[in-house]
């Protein structure tokens, strides 16, 4: 190909064929620290004044709004910064947790026999301070969630078409990558 097609095939496609897309807008880092202190603590309060206040319905409310609250809550960060796989899976992790320990240690089977009572108890609290780090880890985690989302949102890469020049100085089309980071 000569240098004068090649270059008005580059002027015809080039420019008006490459779209850049602006970088998104970084997330607000106060927005990620926020949102898993409010879906935590908001649930945990009217679910724990339901299961205290109320028989039956309420406390079956309760019980479900702790259970998002303790669960879920806490990972709202991570699925805010974009980190759904992981949010995802402390979430269930949290939450088995807690439904493990809840059963060790309020089983009525399980405190009827003395030999087990005990045991199970203390087994039930240890899967609760597991759950309690994993909570705490989520929370204290959001904010550098955000941030990693945002140092990676800013990375954009560009293919453009350019040209090349050879040995026998003919010129080709080409395309040229430009990554932004």
């Amino acid at each position: 190909m000569s240098a004068v097609p090649a270059l008005a095939l580059l002027i015809a496609v080039g420019p008006s064929s490459v779209v850049e897309d602006d970088p998104p807008e970084p997330k607000s880092e106060a927005l990620g620290i926020a949102l898993p202190v409010v879906a935590t603590f908001l649930p945990v309060l009217f679910g724990g004044g339901l299961v205290y206040r109320y028989d039956d319905d309420g406390e079956l409310a309760g019980l479900f709004l702790l259970a998002f609250g303790l669960g879920v809550g806490p990972s709202i960060g991570h699925f805010y910064a974009g980190e759904s796989l992981f949010a995802g899976l402390t979430s269930v992790l949290r939450t088995s947790l807690l439904g493990m320990g809840a059963f060790l240690v309020f089983a009525d089977t399980l405190a009827d026999n003395p030999d087990t009572a005990i045991p199970a108890a203390i087994c039930g609290l240890v899967l609760w301070a597991s759950a309690a780090y994993l909570l705490g880890r989520d929370l204290f985690d959001a904010r550098a969630a955000v941030r990693r989302h945002n140092e990676t949102a800013e990375v954009t890469a560009v293919l453009t078409p350019s040209a090349v020049v050879a040995r026998d100085g003919t010129v080709g089309p080409a395309l040229a990558l430009a990554v932004r980071f």
